[in-house]
């Protein structure tokens, strides 16, 4: 058998450049807003910016591979969509793609694409991105040790974040995490099991979050004298209210809704037409590995 034990967790949040606002006179984007809020802005904060005359854009969010599809189901959370449920094997997992609330996150992340860059669909346009010269005025789904980075590079005063709207479970935004793995044909077990158990708990910990790589599973294993500062603060908030693990964000369904987002954003296809076709997709690759499974 093979022994795993996590060693990071990360959640995400919707990060913004405070000086672009100010220079456009629009308010800070609030500490808990709502996706309605984030389109408002990301309208006036596109455009030439007053104060520099460069071309600013209001909002960024990464497209290419399989991030569309995480970033439309975060929205899709927040709208009341039917996140799933885990099955033990894939194929068991319930997924519901093609819900009028997922239809609504399509639609909505759509909506976003014309205060963004052009070279978005491709993954370019936000090079500026934490850089003095960034004109980029929110960045949707980062995660939550971005700000520990900007921390270091002491540009605090000019970025924030604030959190992923929440659904009605209580929760908002992408939990991701890594974990150190222990395979079963090692050579030396009681060997690969010390550094197993290092990574995850008390010294191991602390190195990781103190070369500012990860995030700890557990702030207790930082030891007693650690003291949370504001921006520890805000980072553990983003973890604490990321969304509960869900099955569209594993293989067969989270490429189902990369590719119906690459319809919808790409050849103008209806949200419900295209997530209909995902639905299908998911439901027939997992009848094909259920029947293949009981041969």
């Amino acid at each position: 058998m093979n022994n795993a034990l996590p060693i990071a967790v990360d959640g995400s949040g919707i990060y913004y450049d405070k000086k672009i606002f100010a220079d456009f006179g629009v308010e800070p984007l609030s500490d808990n807003p709502t996706w309605d809020e984030v389109l408002d802005k990301a309208k006036k904060l596109t455009g030439k910016n007053p104060k520099t005359g460069e071309q600013t854009y209001g909002v960024y969010t990464r497209i290419p591979s399989d991030q569309a599809g995480y970033a439309v189901s975060i929205i899709a959370n927040t709208f009341g969509a039917d996140m799933g449920k885990m099955g033990y094997k894939e194929y068991l997992n319930q997924v519901t793609l093609n819900s009028p609330a997922m239809a609504k996150a399509a639609e909505y992340f759509k909506s976003l694409m014309p205060y963004a860059p052009q070279g978005i669909f491709q993954g370019q346009g936000a090079e500026k991105w934490s850089t003095p010269k960034n004109n980029i005025a929110m960045y949707i789904n980062l995660p939550a040790i971005q700000l520990q980075k900007f921390k270091s590079m002491k540009m605090l005063d000019r970025y924030d974040v604030s959190m992923i709207p929440k659904g009605s479970q209580g929760t908002g935004g992408f939990l991701g995490g890594v974990r150190v793995q222990m395979v079963k044909n090692t050579q030396d077990k009681e060997l690969a099991w010390e550094i197993v158990k290092w990574m995850s708990v008390g010294n191991g910990q602390r190195f990781l979050w103190e070369t500012k790589n990860t995030m700890p599973v557990s702030t207790k294993s930082l030891g007693a004298d650690y003291k949370p500062d504001a921006t520890d603060e805000k980072m553990f908030k983003m973890v604490s209210q990321a969304q509960y693990m869900s099955p569209i964000w594993f293989t067969t369904a989270k490429f189902a809704l990369t590719r119906a987002m690459e319809k919808v954003l790409l050849k103008d296809t209806s949200p419900q037409e295209a997530l209909d076709t995902a639905q299908k997709e998911v439901l027939d690759e997992f009848a094909k590995n259920k029947a293949a499974d009981q041969k």
